[in-house]
């Protein structure tokens, strides 16, 4: 979870509000068609059709998410410094 709200942080979303148990995270300057929602706490793993749906919002595709992914983890499954937005 923490990966995946690090690479939101870096595509510039931030946190606007929680409805029940979802974060909901958008865009301050451009909001998306779509605000990208996280669910549940943040130990879960997100389920893979979230992150694709939340791409598209973005106007991103999974490959992006994994090609900054792979920059920007460490051992471990750790984040490296220099990815943290």
């Amino acid at each position: 979870m923490e990966v995946w709200l690090a690479f939101l942080a870096y595509c510039g979303l931030v946190y606007q509000r929680t409805h029940a148990s979802h974060d909901i995270y958008d865009h301050p300057t451009h909001p998306l068609p779509r605000p990208v929602v996280v669910r549940g706490s943040k130990d879960d793993e997100v389920p893979l059709l979230h992150m694709q749906t939340s791409c598209q919002a973005m106007g991103l595709q999974l490959k992006d998410f994994t090609a900054w992914q792979k920059k920007n983890i460490g051992k471990g499954g750790k984040l490296k410094k220099e990815g943290k937005p």
